[in-house]
């Protein structure tokens, strides 16, 4: 396949080929899927997501409250007795504590008192009853005489893309969350990525978000540069560990030939007509130079001949 020069500063430059670029996007994914699976200091992770309802079985909330239901992944690492007893989460909100409600118990799967194993997860809902006015809320979890190192993220909101789309329940969204919570939250090798993946995304992300719903033209900029990604990542498939990795080594695979041999061609197209245009500027100033300063010869009978 053809060799594709990028210039820098019009002088210097570096090659880079499509099947550079293929294999730089494998032994990138290689690395994090190992650097994921590599159990790292003591932790356990909290990656949580809630939605509202007035009910829950037969209870019901009372007036002006609303129950908050919060569906938790834990993910312990380096710890052997770290227990899901609902009682040790609390819910942080406009100042004030709440304990979990009764309510919790008529959910599926609901958390009970059990032994997270050192490297599983576990996934299941808790229920808080709070007024139908509060908004900002945290999960918080707190064992009586034990101390755990715990690190949160809250999940569920896709927020550059919920920006871009004007819409928490807009199909690409909807699409993006259930790639995630269906086939990635669902392993080991998933659910460490989105923990390291959290940790960056949420690090920028609010501040991108704003600057992207300020303005139409971020809008829909935003779109084209989105489109391609969520149409590769419905893709994802697998239930087991080896196909969630094999699966992620080819989604990451298409993005990198997506994002960045396509706009490296582009950048190639451009560059090689400025050589070219800069190229035929100089023989230009070369023939030009040449006729200027070429001897010229005497005329004829002009000389010094006897």
């Amino acid at each position: 396949m053809r060799t594709m020069p990028l210039a820098i500063h019009g002088r210097l430059g570096f090659s880079i080929s499509a099947p550079k670029v293929v294999v730089l996007a494998l032994v990138a994914t290689l690395a994090l899927c190992l650097f994921s699976l590599k159990v790292s200091a003591a932790e356990v992770w909290i990656a949580y997501s809630s939605k509202r309802q007035s009910q829950i079985g037969v209870w019901t909330a009372g007036s002006g409250k609303t129950f908050l239901i919060i569906t938790a992944t834990i993910t312990v690492s380096g710890y052997s007795d770290f227990d899901t007893n609902p009682f040790y989460f609390t819910l942080q909100g406009d100042s004030t504590s709440y304990q979990h409600s009764i309510a919790t118990y008529a959910l599926p799967d609901h958390f009970k008192s059990e032994v997270v194993p050192d490297g599983s997860t576990r996934t299941g809902p808790l229920a808080f009853e709070i007024p139908q006015t509060a908004a900002v809320f945290a999960l918080k979890y707190d064992r009586p005489f034990k101390s755990y190192n715990v690190r949160y993220s809250q999940r569920g909101r896709c927020l550059i893309a919920t920006a871009a789309y004007q819409s928490e329940l807009a199909r690409q969204v909807e699409a993006l969350r259930r790639v995630r919570d269906i086939h990635v939250m669902t392993t080991l090798a998933g659910s460490r990525f989105m923990q390291i993946f959290d940790r960056f995304y949420y690090s920028f992300s609010p501040q991108v978000a704003e600057i992207v719903s300020s303005n139409r033209l971020f809008v829909d900029t935003t779109r084209i540069v989105l489109d391609p990604l969520i149409s590769i990542l419905t893709l994802v498939s697998g239930e087991t560990e080896i196909e969630v990795i094999a699966s992620g080594i080819a989604i990451s695979t298409m993005i990198g030939v997506t994002y960045f041999t396509i706009p490296f061609v582009g950048l190639d197209v451009l560059f090689r007509e400025r050589r070219l245009r800069r190229k035929a500027s100089r023989q230009t100033c070369r023939r030009i130079y040449s006729r200027d300063h070429r001897p010229r010869r005497p005329p004829r009978g002009s000389g010094s001949e006897p």
